[in-house]
């Protein structure tokens, strides 16, 4: 499906909890991204990421974008901000 909507032409943002450490590179949920041109935004921005899980210690929630959506500032919420076992994600987008 995402394969499909860009070539129609359109900009795609996948965001979500992926299970997987999207600080690494080589990692499945990273490669695979990377294969329908999709780059992690937040992680573009910012560097590397903090634990978004509570009892975590890796970088297991994002933000994928596709060419052409570009952000000003983006970033987590604080645990205690949340009121889920995650950090909220956000993204400021610049039109």
């Amino acid at each position: 499906m995402i394969t499909k909507t860009r070539r129609a032409g359109n900009r795609i943002i996948v965001a979500g909890d992926f299970n997987d450490n999207l600080d690494n590179e080589n990692g499945p949920i990273r490669k695979m991204m990377e294969r329908l041109h999709l780059r992690e935004v937040l992680l573009e921005l910012n560097g590397p990421g903090p634990n978004t899980h509570n009892r975590g210690t890796e970088t297991i929630d994002g933000i994928f974008a596709s060419e052409g959506i570009d952000i000003r500032q983006g970033g987590y919420s604080t645990f205690e901000e949340s009121p889920s076992d995650h950090r909220w994600l956000w993204i400021d987008i610049i039109e």
